[in-house]
């Protein structure tokens, strides 16, 4: 058996994914509860990518991009890990271990995530961005959570400032420290960030009960309860809010 069944009932074969098999909730829901760092994060991969997404954004605007290209931007830092809500967040040293046994499978769901949402092209045109982004990302979760520069002391058995491995210290930091505690806010946060930057972006077309998921999915729908979002939890130090 190559395939597993989804939160929503559909079914998802790794080997052979199913374009029309994918919808947005089930991303949501999925992302919405797998862990970082093999759990050794207390973030999830939802509030991860809400953080890409609105780093990328933030660099856009200071780059004077249009509210088009804008919305791509964050289009691209919130999908970038939609693969993972069918293939989980595996820890980069591992993933380099697996080899092509995992990086094959993770790129046939980023092309039918792609091809579902008709976002061809985008990962291309933000490349260096996104890099830039979930590099940045990744490195202030990492030191926020001493997951870099701190150690078990051997004689006092306490944590410890150790020498960073992988993160720089003096980096400038951008996301706040809050925690998505609640699973229904992190679901919420990706679904209809998601739905929003799409209709930002000219392809609110593409949001439909088959696409989504949701029943009774529309143009119309997805304006009117995007229009009256609740408020996201914080995102950057600044207080800026771009979704």
């Amino acid at each position: 058996m190559t395939w597993i069944m989804t939160a929503t009932g559909r079914r998802v074969d790794f080997l052979r994914p199913d374009v029309n098999e994918i919808t947005l909730s089930d991303i949501g829901i999925s992302l919405s509860r797998v862990a970082r760092f093999g759990g050794h994060s207390p973030l999830k991969i939802g509030q991860h990518v809400c953080e890409v997404a609105t780093l990328m954004m933030m660099r856009a605007t200071e780059q004077g991009m249009s509210e088009k290209e804008i919305a791509e931007a964050g289009i691209v830092g919130l999908v970038h890990d939609f693969p993972e809500a069918y293939c989980c967040d595996v820890m980069t040293p591992l993933k380099r271990l697996l080899g092509t046994a995992y990086s094959d499978i993770e790129a046939r769901l980023h092309d039918v995530i792609v091809k579902r949402f008709e976002l061809e092209g985008l990962f291309e045109k933000y490349h260096d961005l996104l890099k830039w982004a979930d590099f940045q990302a990744v490195t202030e979760e990492a030191r926020r959570y001493s997951l870099d520069g701190k150690y078990v002391s051997e004689i006092t058995g306490e944590l410890e400032d150790r020498p960073h491995q992988w993160t720089d210290p003096n980096a400038e930091a951008f996301l706040s420290d809050t925690i998505w505690e609640d699973e229904e806010d992190r679901q919420y946060a990706v679904i209809m960030t998601f739905m929003r930057l799409m209709l930002a972006t000219g392809r609110g077309y593409v949001l439909t009960p088959k696409t989504t998921g949701i029943p009774g999915t529309s143009v119309d729908m997805v304006r009117e309860t995007t229009e009256d979002l609740m408020p996201m939890p914080p995102i950057l130090l600044s207080g800026d809010v771009y979704f």
